[in-house]
This record gives C-alpha cells, sequence and structure tokens, in this order.
C-alpha cells in the first residue's frame, strides 16, 4: 500500500514539475516522457529505467539542468525501490543528493537521507521507526 501511495504521488508529482523543468537535451526530454507515459501503463521497470536514463542523458551535455537531472534521479529511484530492486534504488538515491547538494537543496537531500534508511529498513526486513 506504502508502495502504491509512493507511485501515485510521484505520478503526480512528475505532471506538476513538467512543467517547471527546462532540461536543454533533446534526448533525455524524448525519454523522459516515454517514463512518463509507461507510468500510467503501468510498466514500472521500464519507468525506473527511463528516469534513470533521462538523468544520465541530461548530464552529457554542457550546461545540465541539474534540478531535473536531480528529480530524474530521485524518481528512478521511488521506482526501484517500490519494485525491490533496492541496490539500484539506493545507487540512483545517492546520484540524486549529489546533484540536489550542487544546487543547495537541503530539504530534499533530508528526504533522500530518510528514503535511504528506509531501504535499508526494508531490505533487513525491519520495521519502519525501528533501527
Amino acid at each position: 500500500m506504502i508502495y502504491c501511495l509512493r507511485l501515485f504521488s510521484c505520478v503526480i508529482l512528475c505532471f506538476i514539475i513538467q512543467s517547471a523543468t527546462a532540461q536543454k537535451s533533446p534526448a533525455a526530454k524524448k525519454i523522459y516522457e516515454k517514463a512518463l507515459a509507461d507510468s500510467a501503463a503501468k510498466k514500472y521497470t521500464e519507468v525506473a529505467d527511463e528516469f534513470f536514463l533521462a538523468g544520465k542523458e541530461e548530464l552529457k551535455i554542457g550546461a545540465p539542468d541539474i534540478l531535473f537531472i536531480a528529480n530524474c534521479f530521485y524518481r528512478a529511484g521511488l521506482y526501484y525501490e517500490a519494485i525491490k530492486q533496492y541496490a539500484k534504488a539506493h545507487e540512483v538515491f545517492y546520484l540524486s543528493m549529489e546533484q540536489y547538494r550542487i544546487i543547495k537543496r537541503q530539504t530534499n537531500v533530508s528526504k533522500l537521507i530518510k528514503a535511504i534508511a528506509e531501504l535499508y529498513q526494508e531490505n533487513s526486513g525491519q520495521t519502519p521507526g525501528r533501527l
């Protein structure tokens, strides 16, 4: 149930942020749009990979949109977590945190630290709130 709520909130957030992001790479934009379409079609493995690839593609250009990259990596992490690919979720959450630190988004960094802690709890079988 928690995963469904997180995915639903992620999808809503995607649509809200979509108009606010100003990515410069046409390839990243195309991959991002495919991720949104696949999300609506509930192809969660593909969605996670596509958000990750969109962020990586944006990183390739000279002056990337760091917020776009951070948000793509964060969304990828949420989807990887939902499909229980914890190692990949951990990796992209850290990549996202690096990008948020560059643009000094401390609130987002804090949320990612919490998300990473929750990954450890899920992976170890502990219940939330008990470390």
